[in-house]
């Protein structure tokens, strides 16, 4: 989900740029001069979360392709450009603004991840160093508040910290601490027979259930306590991911 402060009219622009990309091209035929050349053109100093939104579309597309067509496209090239434009001291895509500090980066991370690194089950670039970055951040937000305290952020906290863990135990025992304190905070902000509001102040709504469910499965996930719980998330939130391996695709699995 996009930070509260994004600017709309940045968002409008990235969209026009995406729509003009796909119309001269398709997920399958894309070459890495035509993909490199786009991905340069996003704006990652200024908008790192519709950046990283854009690169989630463009994932998906090839992650639907190879699924279900045995089409990968350019998957070599979409995750070797992304490896190596990884920050190796923030694990992020992009930097700071001064207005939303680390929020844009650390969105713009899920979004990002979410529609490649976790959909095909590849390996982060830095996971040590993203940990840090979120945890940072995470507590100079003072573990975020009030309407601050939305599905967005606390999924866009949760769900980088758990792909991280599956690569390193760093700093495990500090995520652990950051999703005990979302597991707590949950039953306070559940409305029976309505559901999750995505924000404070706002009413129940499905998208607010959805992704405060996932945000409750996915730390619990991290504690082991993911089995008592019911929902099992499915769709961009799912914890499992696509195997290239198993779909014996002529791509390699790890850049």
């Amino acid at each position: 989900m996009a930070p509260f402060s994004v600017v709309t009219e940045q968002n409008h622009i990235l969209l026009k740029s995406l729509n003009s990309f796909w119309v001269g091209h398709s997920a399958v035929d894309i070459d890495f001069s035509a993909l490199s050349a786009w991905l340069e053109s996003l704006p990652w100093t200024s908008n790192a979360w519709g950046a990283g939104a854009a690169v989630d579309s463009i994932g998906t597309s090839l992650y639907l392709n190879a699924r279900h067509f045995s089409a990968p496209g350019p998957l070599v090239a979409l995750f070797g450009w992304l490896t190596l434009r990884a920050d190796r001291t923030t694990g992020l895509w992009g930097g700071p603004t001064e207005t939303d500090g680390w929020l844009q980066p650390i969105n713009g991370f899920y979004r990002l991840t979410r529609g490649t690194y976790a959909q095909f089950g590849m390996p982060l670039p830095y996971p040590v160093e993203t940990i840090d970055s979120v945890i940072r951040h995470y507590r100079e937000r003072g573990g975020f508040a009030d309407a601050a305290y939305n599905a967005c952020n606390i999924l866009d906290t949760i769900h980088p910290l758990m792909l991280c863990l599956r690569q390193t135990d760093h700093r495990r025992s500090d995520v652990e601490a950051i999703a005990e304190d979302i597991l707590l905070r949950g039953p306070e902000r559940w409305q029976a027979g309505e559901g999750f509001a995505f924000a404070e102040g706002q009413p129940p709504s499905l998208q607010g259930t959805e992704m405060w469910l996932s945000v409750i499965h996915i730390a619990a996930s991290l504690l082991r306590l993911d089995p008592q719980f019911s929902f099992v998330p499915q769709g961009v939130h799912r914890m499992g991911h696509f195997s290239l391996e198993t779909a014996s695709l002529p791509v390699r699995t790890h850049v």
